[in-house]
């Protein structure tokens, strides 16, 4: 499931997040989320979401020059290098 970060509806409910889990179902962030270009709340769940070794995959969603921006700034992300460091994606199997 793609960016389902992204669902503010979701954030008071972690359970629907481990529902998804639970059900084999895939996780895709967007590293645009991790610099908090939608907003602090969505950045947060994302990283809830890494601390919870709940991340398959992570995609970048550009598209337009300013997400290419983003990419840099993310870079710097610490929930990125955790991601990164876990072992746990799978965007390399694609």
């Amino acid at each position: 499931m793609a960016h389902p970060e992204r669902y503010e509806y979701w954030h008071n409910d972690f359970s629907n997040y481990e529902e998804l889990v639970d059900r084999d179902i895939k996780i895709q962030i967007n590293t645009n989320c991790l610099t908090g270009h939608y907003g602090p709340t969505v950045k947060k769940m994302s990283e809830k979401l890494i601390d919870a070794d709940m991340v398959d995959f992570i995609g970048t969603d550009c598209h337009h020059l300013g997400h290419v921006n983003l990419l840099h700034q993310m870079r710097q992300s610490p929930a990125l290098k955790r991601l990164v460091e876990s072992g746990r994606l799978l965007n390399s199997t694609l």
